[in-house]
């Protein structure tokens, strides 16, 4: 976990958040008097990573100058990627990282308004075990429209749909978690300086059965949303906190 490249994508402009992300970037919205993106580092280094990737767009500045600050105290190697405000999405952001030579061979993601409770090493062992190309995080969400993206058969996410279609919400088994596993040949195919979303390499992927699904079992706390904010500080400020950040019983 150590050497594994931990990829967290920040860049987006929080519109879902707004007034509240107006002028101050989501990733530093505090939770329970805690940045977000304190919270997910911590939870980080709790689980053994020490190099951090941090994709960074909208309103930049001020999460530069709060990792320039805070990053040292962790005792994590933290890189920043900036895309500007050119809004390239989660798989866009990576590929430039990759093309800066930030990501070589396997790493990891989460997206920058997850706050999860996994055992990492554990969804680790299951990756390598499987020795599929790569590895998605999911939880059980069965017939939930704004959350189950994935169908699930035999350990392997044979379906993904960012937005599922009527049909496929019946179908499908399981949501998004928020961590994700690649190797940087998957976003070779991307253009540069494109906008684009994991949600297509996902599908990819899964078409050719190339995506181990590992089931957490319980779904993470989203902050994207004001309902998700406003659910994740009332679970903060009431739940005394775990070695690996709040109890899963708690989401």
């Amino acid at each position: 976990m150590q050497d594994l490249p931990f990829v967290i994508v920040a860049g987006g402009k929080g519109t879902r958040m707004r007034p509240l992300t107006e002028r101050v970037p989501k990733a530093l919205l505090t939770v329970a008097g805690v940045p977000l993106l304190d919270r997910q580092l911590d939870w980080l280094r709790k689980q053994g990573v020490r190099r951090v990737v941090v994709c960074l767009g909208h309103l930049s500045e001020p999460i530069e100058s709060h990792l320039a600050t805070t990053a040292a105290a962790r005792g994590l190697d933290i890189a920043i990627s900036l895309e500007g405000d050119s809004s390239l999405g989660t798989a866009g952001a990576v590929r430039l990282a990759i093309e800066r030579g930030l990501l070589v061979d396997r790493f990891l993601t989460l997206y920058g308004d997850t706050i999860p409770s996994l055992d990492l090493a554990a969804a680790m062992e299951h990756w390598n075990s499987s020795g599929a190309p790569a590895l998605l995080c999911v939880f059980p969400a069965s017939g939930q429209r704004d959350e189950a993206r994935a169908l699930v058969h035999s350990g392997r996410v044979t379906r993904f749909s960012r937005h599922p279609l009527p049909g496929e919400v019946e179908s499908n088994t399981h949501g998004d978690y928020g961590v994700a596993g690649f190797h940087s040949s998957q976003f070779a195919h991307l253009l540069p300086w494109v906008r684009g979303g994991f949600g297509t390499i996902h599908a990819d992927l899964a078409r050719r059965g190339d995506l181990v699904a590992y089931d957490v079992g319980v779904g993470p706390l989203e902050v994207g949303t004001m309902d998700g904010y406003k659910r994740a500080e009332l679970i903060w400020a009431s739940t005394a906190s775990s070695n690996d950040g709040i109890s899963s019983s708690n989401l």
